[in-house]
C-alpha cells in the first residue's frame, strides 16, 4: 500500500470495536511512516471529519473498483 491508494476496512478491521465508525466508510491513505505501530495514516470520506486516524495493514484493504452494467 502507498500513499495515495484508496482503502476500507478489512474483516479484521471490522471486528475491532473501535473502528466500528468507519465501517462502510472509503478513505485515502496520506501518511506511511514504517517505524510506526499502526503505520497508515488515512483521510476517511463520508459522515463526518475523519482526519489522521492511523491503521495498521492487517485492518485494511484496497477498494474494488464496482463495475456499472
Amino acid at each position: 500500500m502507498k500513499v495515495g491508494d484508496l482503502v476500507e476496512l478489512s474483516a479484521a478491521g471490522k471486528k475491532i470495536q473501535c473502528n466500528s465508525t468507519f465501517v462502510g466508510l472509503i478513505g485515502i491513505i496520506t501518511q506511511h511512516h514504517r517505524a510506526y505501530s499502526n503505520p497508515y495514516q488515512i483521510h476517511w470520506v463520508g459522515k463526518g471529519k475523519f482526519r489522521g486516524v492511523w491503521f495498521k495493514r492487517r485492518e485494511l484493504k484496497h477498494v474494488k473498483s464496482r463495475r456499472a452494467k
